[in-house]
């Protein structure tokens, strides 16, 4: 093979590998104290308020947009599902705030997926859709 048609290929691999979508994760590697920093849901940036995710064997908990919520963690094979989250109640007055949030728990419902990426934490829906995204 041509030296040049090699290099070529060679980098065209690396370039696709480089930009290709992180794979699922086993579920179990996600767990642990570390406490995970939203920064995208659906889509769209969050930098304020801080939001987080902590996981355990068997819970979820954290800070959300307005309200502190938990609630169980089940792990089955390659798939994740957080269910039956449960939050405080308290009614936050500044524009948009409940919305988000109840699109954050929404989002967090529909998680079967989990994909890690160095620090960052994708969560994946049932289409393979990244509905949350966090940091370290």
């Amino acid at each position: 093979m041509n030296r040049r048609l090699f290099w070529s290929i060679l980098t065209m691999s690396l370039f696709l590998m480089a930009c290709s979508t992180p794979s699922t994760t086993n579920p179990a590697q996600i767990i642990g104290t570390t406490e995970w920093h939203l920064t995208q849901l659906n889509g769209t940036a969050i930098t304020t308020p801080v939001v987080t995710l902590q996981l355990t064997d068997t819970t979820i908990g954290g800070q959300g947009f307005c309200n502190s919520y938990h609630g169980p963690l089940t792990i089955a094979g390659n798939t994740v599902k957080f269910d039956s989250i449960a939050s405080t109640r308290r009614m936050c007055v500044e524009d948009g705030v409940m919305q988000q949030e109840q699109a954050y728990f929404a989002a967090l419902t529909a998680t079967t997926q989990v994909a890690l990426n160095g620090t960052q934490l994708q969560l994946r829906d049932a289409s393979n859709t990244v509905v949350l995204v966090f940091e370290k």
